[in-house]
């Protein structure tokens, strides 16, 4: 396998990652969002939390 072929795995593995940490940080922010909004009915709130959560899932930030 020579170096070319070796960063081009690397990328497309960094990339899988970035989309499924991405994808997964957007389905738990939206869970959390059905559940805030069906327990409390704070619609504002609820909406805040799930903006703040996809932003993180967007910017990779725990």
């Amino acid at each position: 396998m020579d170096l070319v072929a070796v960063i081009e795995t690397v990328g497309r593995a960094i990339d899988i990652a970035g989309v499924a940490v991405i994808a997964i940080g957007a389905l738990v922010a939206t869970v959390l969002f059905v559940r805030s909004f069906l327990s409390r009915h704070l619609t504002e709130d609820a909406y805040r939390q799930y903006r703040r959560g996809m932003g993180r899932a967007i910017l990779l930030r725990p």
